[in-house]
């Protein structure tokens, strides 16, 4: 039921405008998953050495990178992104479209998901080690080479953007997180 839910959120159309096409966000970050698992599997002597940087084992790097990799583009279960489509606007889940909405790049919402306190847990709960996480975080988030800014990286940008991350929302990237990290194989570090 769940799934079902997360299904709602589109991540990649065709870009005709019409709703022809639509492929849901958590396909496009199970793809992502997939091609970060393959590329470290692939190179072994990469995995080895950012293994050794991480103090694990060399077969946990691809779980790893792949989960990382994977949640990416959380931020597309966003209202602003959500609403680049309006054939594709989930209103089963988000209710009508709104008449107006301030757009922000979704790599920003991606950090106010992760940041979000159950996100957060749980991806405290897989990295305990994580010492600076809010720097993994914007490192997750980032999108050409842009970082989100510490301003972003707060709590009280969350409270003030909330509209833009309703529970629903909320509530689908913490699934899209879960499936994540069991389809990728992510354990505790």
């Amino acid at each position: 039921r769940k799934m079902s839910h997360l299904l709602s959120f589109w991540g990649k159309t065709d870009g005709t405008g019409a709703k022809t096409f639509a492929k849901p966000v958590i396909h496009h970050l199970l793809d992502v998953a997939a091609v970060a698992f393959v590329l470290m599997r692939e190179q072994p002597t990469f995995a080895r050495r950012i293994a050794a940087q991480l103090q694990i084992a060399p077969d946990r790097v691809a779980p790893l990178c792949a989960f990382l990799a994977g949640l990416h583009d959380l931020g597309k279960i966003s209202v602003p992104f959500q609403a680049k489509s309006p054939p594709h606007w989930p209103q089963e889940v988000l209710g009508p479209l709104p008449q107006s909405i301030f757009d922000r790049s979704h790599w920003k919402y991606s950090a106010l998901l992760l940041l979000h306190e159950t996100i957060r847990r749980d991806l405290t709960r897989l990295l305990p080690s994580m010492a600076q996480l809010n720097r993994l975080i914007a490192t997750i988030a980032g999108h050409h080479g842009v970082p989100p800014s510490q301003k972003i990286m707060t709590e009280t940008a969350f409270g003030l953007l909330r509209a833009e991350l309703p529970q629903a929302c909320i509530a689908a990237a913490t699934e899209a997180f879960a499936v994540l990290e069991r389809q990728t194989g992510m354990r505790p570090m």
